[in-house]
């Protein structure tokens, strides 16, 4: 069983265009692309001492 949890984002329709966009260039799922964002956002926080 998987250790996941679901989030979820409120964006303006604008950003969401964009979005959609940017996942479709990078081949990649919303949710894919958007948890990639978010792991290193996380990483470069650990790493910059920011969080433990």
């Amino acid at each position: 069983m998987s250790n996941s949890e679901r989030i979820s984002v409120v964006l303006s329709a604008e950003a969401k265009k964009d979005l959609e966009k940017l996942c479709e260039v990078e081949g990649r799922s919303m949710s894919n692309f958007v948890k990639l964002l978010i792991q290193s956002a996380i990483d470069k926080a650990k790493a910059d001492g920011k969080i433990k």
